[in-house]
């Protein structure tokens, strides 16, 4: 009998993508700071729910991503430990990972690069050659792309029927269309959450 079948298989980091606490919301401090990490001995061979890297189910405020992280030097030696369907499951469709140095999947970048998950509203303005995507685990990886991110906020009284169109400003039929956001239990301004790669302008 195998005495470690009941074992816990190995974790790494979990991190949600939106903020519990009101009075936080879009500040700078938020976010999963990475320097000089590295993640090994998580493969989904010697355990299947092991990651080294997830996306946690829990979402709070807005429901929309707002805690940036931010990883420098980290690297992972198994891609298929990184998971971000359980986040994805949750409806977090808008997350993504700053990496700043393309060293997060060895020899795949060399310079800033996006980890994030798999979702129309991330996907429409990248560059599909520079993305490897690993639908198993509800992400793609991004070479030499850097996202930026805006929140619109209107009225939430006045906004029920409101979308976002966000253009190309040099092809005005690349365009993608975003709908809002409204507070888990705030009568907050209704939140419109544009992420979009940097080298291009856009309108909205």
């Amino acid at each position: 009998r195998n005495r470690f079948a009941q074992a816990p298989c190995a974790q790494g980091i979990s991190f949600q993508s939106t903020n519990p606490w009101k009075d936080k919301m879009d500040s700078e401090l938020n976010g999963v700071i990475l320097d000089k990490v590295r993640f090994s001995g998580f493969s989904n061979a010697v355990c299947s729910s092991s990651t080294a890297i997830e996306l946690d189910s829990r979402l709070d405020g807005y429901k929309s991503f707002e805690m940036f992280s931010q990883y420098s030097g980290a690297t992972v030696s198994d891609a298929n430990s990184i998971d971000f369907c359980r986040g994805k499951s949750a409806g977090a469709r808008d997350v993504y990972v700053s990496d700043t140095t393309g060293s997060l999947l060895d020899g795949v970048a060399s310079a800033p690069s996006t980890l994030m998950v798999n979702s129309p509203e991330l996907a429409s303005f990248v560059n599909p050659s520079a993305c490897t995507e690993n639908a198993a685990r509800c992400y793609t990886y991004c070479s030499n792309t850097c996202f930026r991110t805006v929140h619109y906020y209107v009225p939430v009284g006045q906004s029920r029927d409101y979308k976002l169109k966000v253009c190309d400003r040099k092809d005005a039929s690349d365009c993608t269309v975003l709908s809002g956001y409204v507070h888990f239990n705030h009568p907050w301004p209704r939140r419109f959450a544009v992420h979009v790669p940097s080298g291009r302008e856009y309108d909205t």
